[in-house]
């Protein structure tokens, strides 16, 4: 069960004056207390109806909202939600009302209080997971009574929140070394962008040089095709030596030899040759800018920060299948049994949604707030379905580790995953906190 911190704070608070308040009825919260301290009960939500103090807890609905029962599980029930149902005993008769406390209060001194479900109270189970104090259990199930263990369990609690913290700051270290490597590699891929950007200009001109040069050589070429020069009346007498020539001119690569259809001479090719290497290497450096240009404008997360780890990859085993995600790139469904795999998406976006989960004593959880969840889409077709994708939620971690996978849908997939990248520094939170106060 999750307790708000807030409310947490408030039973720390208040947890003297509960203490000193012997007659206050079980099960009261510290934010009700002082409901409960005459010698009449008015119930709270029903504030015309006022019982005695001796009918609080007599495991009898007497107030309709059931604020006159919060330490049993009498109106446990009550819910406005629910179809209407008879509830012998309490004014309105029905179990389709609104319930005020929001549950069973265990003080829990040494750990931290809160509220556990109505249901739970006298149900015969030691609750020690949300009400170490055992206080939800009273003997009157079966005769179960708990003892206190908070001692023990808030020492162990306080003890996991000191590694937690202790892991916190190692992983802020780590994001802050990994926002400089972002920086680093950020700066060396706007260095690649200009040097390529003067590469590709000094080659546009390069090719325009070598163009026009291979279109004077072929001129002048045509130049020494004397056949296309000498007047007929001539040719025969000057044939031979003509004949003569142009096989000295074929021999020292002036001219191209006739006889064989498309050829050229060596000084036509290696013109032809030059111009087309430099059009092929203009080519070559355009895509190479177009591809470091589209790499700056992807989206890296805040400063940059993926592009830290861009390309690396982490797994986790599920059952049958290894699922494998490689950081803005794709992720993998793996079988070991045969060794396939499916393309569960591609990277394509970075967004921010609302995560609502309770915390985990190991820390490795998504916790309640805003949280980066990375959009990898367009994965192979599933059978007979759509195309698979991945929504991969990012909490805090010392270390790059995927720590749940699901499929929220039928192939849609969910993978919780732990980084650096998503650690928020608590100094700095606070101070921004502040100034917005």
């Amino acid at each position: 069960m999750q307790h708000p911190k807030s409310l947490a704070l408030l039973g720390a608070v208040c947890s003297l004056t509960v203490a000193a308040a012997g007659s206050l009825p079980r099960g009261v919260g510290p934010e009700f207390i002082s409901h409960y301290q005459s010698k009449e009960f008015t119930c709270i939500a029903n504030p015309s109806i006022v019982i005695s103090i001796d009918r609080v807890n007599d495991n009898t609905c007497d107030c309709p909202d059931g604020s006159d029962e919060p330490g049993t599980a009498a109106c446990a029930f009550i819910d406005p939600l629910s179809p209407e149902q008879p509830l012998y005993g309490s004014p309105s008769g029905t179990t389709n009302a609104t319930r005020t406390l929001p549950g069973f209060w265990c003080n829990n001194k040494g750990h931290i209080g809160g509220y556990i479900p109505f249901t739970f109270v006298n149900d015969g189970i030691c609750d020690y997971d949300v009400c170490c104090d055992g206080s939800d259990e009273n003997g009157s199930a079966n005769g179960v009574k708990c003892e206190n263990r908070c001692a023990a369990i808030g020492k162990e609690y306080r003890r996991l929140a000191e590694e937690r913290k202790k892991a916190h700051a190692k992983a802020i270290v780590k994001k802050q070394e990994m926002i400089k490597q972002a920086s680093e590699l950020r700066q060396q891929a706007e260095a690649r962008v200009t040097a390529l950007e003067k590469d590709v200009k000094d080659l546009e001109v390069k090719k325009g040089e070598l163009e026009r040069e291979y279109a004077r050589v072929q001129n002048e070429e045509a130049v020494y095709d004397f056949d296309a020069y000498i007047p007929p009346f001539i040719r025969d007498v000057l044939h031979d030596k003509i004949r003569i020539v142009r096989k000295w001119l074929i021999s020292n690569g002036m001219m191209a030899d006739p006889a064989t259809d498309g050829s050229e001479s060596s000084a036509v090719k290696a013109a032809r040759e030059a111009a087309e290497g430099a059009a092929q290497e203009l080519s070559h450096k355009t895509r190479e800018l177009e591809q470091e240009g589209s790499d700056l404008q992807k989206d890296f997360g805040p400063s940059d920060i993926f592009r830290a780890i861009q390309g690396k990859c982490a797994e986790i085993d599920a059952g049958e299948y290894t699922y494998e995600l490689c950081w803005l790139d794709k992720t993998l469904q793996k079988s070991k049994k045969g060794h396939a795999s499916s393309n569960m998406g591609n990277y394509a976006r970075i967004d921010i949604a609302i995560a609502d989960e309770e915390d985990r004593v190991d820390g490795k959880s998504l916790g309640s707030g805003p949280r980066m969840v990375m959009r990898y889409e367009n994965g192979q077709t599933c059978w007979n379905g759509p195309q698979r994708r991945t929504d991969v939620w990012l909490g805090c971690a010392e270390t790059e580790e995927i720590w749940r996978v699901s499929e929220a849908e039928k192939c849609v997939y969910k993978l919780e995953v732990g980084t650096p990248a998503a650690c928020e520094d608590e100094t700095v939170k606070k101070s921004h906190e502040k100034d917005e106060l």
